[in-house]
C-alpha cells in the first residue's frame, strides 16, 4: 500500500483556510498506482504488510513482489456512517485517532491535514466535545454529560481550602449513540459540505502581506523604546510596579493549604536554601557565618584551628561589628522554615493584589494600543491632518473616552458629535439670516455672495487707498502741500458718485458727505472702521490730531469727516461702549 500525506505547512490563517477543502490520507494501488482513497480496496492478509489492490488488479490476479494471487485478502470499504455524533463519520473518527497517535494530542493543524476536509478549530472542538466532555451534538448528549459531571462532584467534593480551577472528569464518547440518518443521506451532506468548502476556497483571496515591523530608533516621544519584534516597550506603563515585590519572601503559611505541604528541609534536605543568606558578604565587615542545618556536623575551619594560639603583638584586633551588622545576621540566620506572621501575610497579600492590578492595567493599555493600531504614528498624523480644525479640537477633547468603548462605538460617538457641532453651526447661521430679514435659501446665497464680495473690496481698498501706519512729519507736510494744490484746482467735474460701488452701504447723510468731499464709498468705509476701531481698542478719546497721525488723508477732508462723526454721535457711542471719557467739544 502506498500512503501519501499532505506536506506539512505552517499554521497560518490564510494557508489553513486554503487546505481545509483538501483530502487527508490517500491510498494508492501497489500494482497500478491508482487512487483508491474513496473506493473499495482489497488488502492482502496472507503475509504482505500494508499491501492494497484496486478492484481491477484484484480481479485480474496481479502479482508483484512477494504478493501472490492465492493470498488471503480482506475487503475494506469506507464506513461513512455516524458513530459518535451526527456530522462525523466512522472513517473520520479513525483518522482522528490515528492522527492523535502520530502527531500527538494538541497538534490540531497536522491532525486536520491527516483527516482532510476539516479545519483546525473544527477538529479541536470535536475532540474536546466528544472525547472529553462526552457530548454528541444532541440534547440527550448534553444531559448525559451534565449527569456525569454532577456525579463526579458528588463523589469528589472539592477541598474547602482549594481555590484553583475545578478539574472536571473525562466523560468519554457516547458508545450507545444511534441515528436514523442513512448512509446515502450522510454522504450527500458530506459532499455538499465539501463543495461549499471548495467554493469558499476558490473565492478566497490571499491578503497582501503587511509591511514587516522593523525595530529601529523612533522619532516620537509616545513610541520611544518600542520594540516591534517583541511587541514590548522599553519603558512600560507603571515602570516601578515590580519594586515593592521583587524582594518579597514568604514563610510558612497555614491558611492556604500550607499545613499539608512538606517543609523545605523535608523536601530538599541539604539542598534547602530557604532562610539562609542569599549571597556572601562584600568582605568589608568580614565573612558572615552561614547557618548550618541541624543534621549536618559542623566542620572545623582554619579559624577554629588557630583558636587558642597567641596572637602576635603587631597584629591588630578585628574591628567590632556594628549593631546593624548583627541585626542583619540575625535576620539572615533565621530558621529555614519560619512561620509567617498573620499581619505580615495580610500586608504582603495586599501588596500582591496592588501589583496584580498594576499588571492588569499595563496589559489593558498595551492591548488597547495594539488593537487600535496607535503605534502606527505616521498613519495617525496623516489622518488627523486631513480633518478640519474643529474636528481635531473635538477629537482631542474626547480621546479619554476611547478606553471605555470599542473602536466602532467610539468612531460612531465621534461622528455623532461632529454632526451635532455641524447642526449647531447651521442653527447659528440660520438665526443670523433671520436677524438680517432673510427668509429663503436664494436670499441667503445672495447675501453670502455679496458679503464675501464686500469683504474682498474692503481689503483691496484698504491696501490701495489708506496706510494705517503713522507717517513721518516730513511726509505729512509734503502731503499737505500736494493736497492744497489739488484743492486750489477746484472740483473735478467728471466725478460720478451715483455709480460708485458700495454706495448702498452708506446712509443718506454719509452719501451727501462723500459727494461733497469727493470721497468714494469704499475708502470712506475703511476710514470709518479704522478710526472707530482705534478709539474702541485704545480706550481713549479720539481727537483730530490722533486722526491725522493714524491716517494719511487730506487734513481738510479728515477734519470734515471728524466733525461729521461727532455730530452724528459715532464717537460718543464708541466711548460709551468702551468706557472712555468723551471726546473734546471743540474741533482741533
Amino acid at each position: 500500500m502506498t500512503v501519501s500525506h499532505r506536506k506539512p505547512r505552517p499554521s497560518q490563517s490564510n494557508q489553513e483556510r486554503s487546505t481545509v477543502a483538501e483530502p487527508g490520507v490517500r491510498y494508492h494501488c501497489d500494482v497500478c498506482g491508482a487512487d483508491i482513497t474513496l473506493t473499495v480496496r482489497i488488502r492482502c492478509a496472507g503475509g504482505c504488510k500494508d499491501f492494497d489492490l484496486c478492484g481491477t488488479c484484484f480481479c485480474t490476479g496481479s502479482e508483484i513482489g512477494q504478493h501472490k494471487a492465492w493470498h488471503d485478502y480482506r475487503v475494506i470499504e469506507q464506513h461513512c456512517t455516524p458513530v459518535f455524533c451526527p456530522d462525523w463519520g466512522v472513517d473520520e473518527e479513525l483518522l482522528l485517532i490515528d492522527g492523535c497517535q502520530i502527531y500527538g494530542v494538541g497538534n490540531w493543524m497536522d491532525i486536520a491535514d491527516h483527516i482532510g476536509n476539516r479545519g483546525k478549530e473544527e477538529v479541536e472542538r470535536h475532540f474536546i466535545e466528544v472525547y472529553i466532555e462526552g457530548r454528541n451534538g444532541l440534547p440527550s448528549g448534553d444531559e448525559r454529560a451534565q449527569r456525569a459531571v454532577d456525579e463526579w462532584r458528588t463523589t469528589h467534593p472539592p477541598s474547602p481550602s482549594f481555590q484553583g480551577e475545578e478539574r472536571l472528569p473525562i466523560v468519554g464518547p457516547d458508545m450507545h449513540f444511534t441515528t436514523d440518518k442513512s448512509a446515502e443521506t450522510f454522504q450527500r451532506e458530506r459532499r455538499e459540505r465539501i463543495e461549499r468548502l471548495r467554493a469558499a476556497q476558490a473565492s478566497f483571496v490571499v491578503p497582501k502581506p503587511g509591511k514587516p515591523l522593523v525595530s529601529g530608533p523612533t522619532t516620537h516621544s509616545e513610541l520611544a523604546g518600542f520594540m516591534p519584534g517583541r511587541l514590548e516597550f522599553d519603558h512600560e506603563y507603571e515602570q516601578d510596579a515590580e519594586q515593592p515585590v521583587k524582594d518579597m519572601e514568604f514563610g510558612r503559611v497555614y491558611s492556604f493549604g500550607g499545613d499539608t505541604l512538606p517543609t523545605e528541609l523535608e523536601a530538599l534536605g541539604k539542598g534547602a536554601t530557604q532562610g539562609k543568606p542569599r549571597m556572601e558578604s562584600s568582605g568589608r565587615g568580614g565573612p558572615k557565618q552561614v547557618a548550618t542545618p541541624p543534621d549536618e556536623p559542623e566542620e572545623e575551619t582554619f579559624t577554629d584551628a588557630l583558636e587558642g594560639q597567641p596572637m602576635a603583638v603587631d597584629e591588630a584586633a578585628p574591628p567590632a561589628e556594628s549593631e546593624e551588622t548583627k541585626a542583619d545576621e540575625t535576620t539572615d540566620d533565621r530558621a529555614p522554615d519560619w512561620d509567617e506572621d498573620p499581619t505580615d501575610l495580610e500586608l504582603k497579600l495586599a501588596v500582591l493584589d496592588i501589583y496584580n492590578d498594576q499588571l492588569d492595567r499595563r496589559a489593558f493599555k498595551k492591548q488597547f494600543l495594539f488593537e487600535r493600531n496607535i503605534i502606527d504614528y505616521r498613519r495617525l498624523v496623516a489622518s488627523e491632518r486631513r480633518r478640519p480644525k474643529e474636528e481635531r479640537d473635538l477629537l482631542a477633547r474626547i480621546k479619554h473616552f476611547a478606553t471605555l468603548q470599542t473602536a466602532a462605538d467610539f468612531e460612531e460617538f465621534f461622528h455623532n458629535l461632529c454632526y451635532e457641532e455641524a447642526l449647531k453651526r447651521t442653527i447659528r447661521q440660520l438665526q443670523q439670516y433671520r436677524r438680517m430679514g432673510i427668509t429663503t435659501f436664494a436670499e441667503a446665497a445672495r447675501y453670502d455672495r455679496e458679503l464675501a464680495e464686500r469683504t474682498k473690496r474692503q481689503l483691496e481698498a484698504a491696501e490701495g487707498h489708506l496706510s494705517l501706519h503713522a507717517a513721518s512729519s516730513s511726509g505729512r507736510s509734503r502731503h499737505r502741500e500736494r493736497s492744497q494744490s489739488v484743492a486750489d484746482k477746484g472740483p473735478d467735474d467728471d466725478f460720478s458718485f451715483a455709480s460708485a460701488p458700495s454706495i448702498q452701504l452708506l446712509t443718506r447723510d454719509e452719501q451727501q458727505l462723500c459727494s461733497a468731499l469727493h470721497i468714494l464709498p469704499q475708502p470712506f468705509l475703511v476710514l470709518k472702521a479704522a478710526l472707530l476701531t482705534y478709539s474702541y481698542a485704545h480706550h481713549r478719546a479720539l481727537t483730530l490730531q490722533h486722526c491725522e497721525q493714524l491716517c494719511a488723508v487730506d487734513p481738510r477732508k479728515l477734519a470734515h469727516v471728524y466733525d461729521f462723526f461727532r455730530e452724528k454721535g459715532y464717537l460718543q457711542a464708541v466711548h460709551a461702549a468702551a468706557g472712555t471719557p468723551r471726546a473734546p467739544s471743540e474741533a482741533a
